[in-house]
């Protein structure tokens, strides 16, 4: 018994090293037969930084030509269902919002704002292990799930404002979550596969019906209660490039992998108590990257959100 106990906290950190495991995927912890689960969010970035291939680093957005400022809003329906106890699905729904400006090397400005739905994503996940308490260990979920996402906004003027690159997407892989030291703290990952298809083809965009890089994504977060309606959160997450990206080169003028890492502080609120409610609740969640190489950056992301049960 005590070998499997680290073996589970051990897959689970393995697992876990973006929150709420997918977005996509919804709560690693599952949901209850018959319950209905809506959640919105509102996410915010603002690029501060871009990759500059003479230079090979990130530099000042501001600096040279190319993207001179980037700012994106987007928002994200779930509703997620419960089938069986240890299975459920979801539906996402994506709209955002890209204010954009360019910088030509003759120095005429172009910009963009656009809005659009993006995404529409199917999902589903299974609950394949479900340990009881035991040990140090209070309880402890192990997942498998995947979604497949149909891009909307395919159209030149959306693609050209930075809403994407109008590519069908899915993601594949384990989540969990768990609880040790008698409710002293919950942990909570994933580690999923993201495939990316074809771009979208249109004159002037860079990315036009160019394949996409697949990822690896991961996240670890700690979850602890102070009081019954109150919660923090502390993790990392991020992601690693499988392929070279073609947008973005060195000096020598050869393709590299992108990737992106993400520390992130997160504040719950709980109207009718974590203990019987925890998934009716108010929260925000603030990203802070490092160790990053990608074509743009922000210097933090601001997520807000909101979900209930019925």
């Amino acid at each position: 018994m005590k070998k499997l106990l680290i073996a589970v906290v051990f897959m689970g950190l393995l697992i876990g090293p973006r929150t709420w495991a997918a977005d996509m995927l919804g709560c690693p912890k599952g949901l209850p037969k018959g319950t209905i689960w809506p959640r919105f969010t509102f996410k915010y970035i603002d690029a501060t930084e871009k990759w500059n291939s003479q230079k090979d680093k990130m530099i000042d957005i501001e600096d040279g030509v190319g993207v001179t400022d980037k700012k994106v809003y987007k928002y994200d329906f779930r509703l997620g269902y419960g089938l069986l106890h240890n299975l459920d699905i979801g539906v996402n729904i994506k709209y955002a919002t890209s204010q954009m400006e360019k910088a030509a090397k003759n120095g005429e400005v172009t910009k963009y704002d656009e809005s659009a739905f993006t995404y529409l994503w199917l999902s589903g996940k299974y609950i394949f292990l479900d340990l009881p308490p035991q040990g140090v260990l209070d309880y402890f979920k192990l997942s498998f799930g995947g979604t497949y996402g149909f891009a909307l906004a395919k159209s030149d003027k959306y693609l050209l404002a930075g809403l994407g690159a109008g590519d069908n997407q899915a993601k594949v892989g384990f989540l969990h979550h768990g609880g040790m030291f008698d409710d002293l703290f919950e942990f909570a990952g994933h580690f999923l596969y993201h495939w990316r298809g074809k771009a979208s083809k249109a004159d002037g965009f860079a990315r036009s019906d160019q394949e996409m890089a697949d990822t690896f994504d991961y996240l670890f977060k700690l979850e602890r209660d102070l009081g019954d309606y109150i919660g923090l959160g502390a993790g990392v997450a991020g992601w690693v490039g499988l392929q070279d990206d073609k947008n973005l080169l060195n000096s020598s003028g050869d393709s590299l992998r992108p990737y992106s890492n993400n520390v992130h502080f997160s504040l719950e609120f709980f109207p009718m108590g974590s203990l019987d409610y925890e998934k009716r609740k108010i929260y925000a969640q603030v990203a802070l990257p490092y160790y990053t190489r990608t074509i743009t950056a922000p210097d933090y992301t601001l997520l807000l959100g909101a979900m209930w049960t019925f």
